[in-house]
Order: C-alpha cells, then sequence, then structure tokens
C-alpha cells in the first residue's frame, strides 16, 4: 500500500512531467498569498517560491514568482517566519 500525505502537491516541470512538492510555509505579503514549496526528491536541495489564489474552496492556482528583487524580499521573510517558528517551538 502505498504512503499517502495530505502535504503534497503533484505539478508539472517545463517537460510535462509530474513532480511531487511538499509545502513548507505559506505567508501574507503585500495583500498577497505566497507559498514556500520544495520537491520531495531529496536530490533537489531547491525551494521554489509560488503565488497562491484561491479558486474556490478546493482547487487554488500557484503561480511561479519570476521577480528577482520579489523573490529575494519573499525568502528573506520566510525564513525569519521559520525561523521564529523554531524560537517558538523551543520555548
Amino acid at each position: 500500500m502505498e504512503d499517502e500525505r495530505d502535504d503534497i502537491i503533484v505539478m508539472e516541470d517545463e517537460q510535462g512531467n509530474p513532480v511531487e512538492m511538499v509545502v513548507l510555509e505559506m505567508l501574507e505579503y503585500k495583500e498577497k498569498t505566497y507559498v514556500l514549496m520544495q520537491t520531495v526528491d531529496e536530490s533537489d536541495e531547491d525551494s521554489y517560491i509560488f503565488e497562491y489564489e484561491e479558486e474556490n474552496e478546493e482547487d487554488a492556482i500557484l503561480t511561479p514568482v519570476e521577480d528577482e528583487q520579489l523573490l529575494d524580499e519573499l525568502f528573506d521573510l520566510f525564513v525569519k517566519k521559520m525561523d521564529s517558528d523554531m524560537d517558538e517551538e523551543e520555548e
């Protein structure tokens, strides 16, 4: 029996191949929601940031963030948020 995880999202890469992604963190920034994701493939250590828009209760649209300055700002915010979350867990 396969191990099912609720936090896995299957997306397609540029060639149309399925890629399993896991959500690491979400945050609100300038009235938009962003999500930090990573592939389940342990050989890929990169993280990816997408703009998250709910289409309805069951579906969402994930759009890659391509603006380099915005990516830098968001990445710094994600790091601070995750560091803060870890500090709270240690208390």
